[in-house]
């Protein structure tokens, strides 16, 4: 590969490893919100 490409292809991976990691923060958010709800609903009863 030339050195722009390798650039590129850097830039790239970069890239999915920040949008890896951001999907993952959501998912965990989301996961423990249902987790809490769960919990009162439970607590509730």
């Amino acid at each position: 590969m030339t050195d722009a490409q390798k650039e590129l292809f850097t830039r790239y991976l970069e890239s999915v490893l920040e949008y890896q990691t951001l999907s993952e923060l959501m998912l965990f958010q989301n996961s423990f919100k249902l987790g809490a709800r769960l919990m009162v609903e439970v607590m509730e009863e």
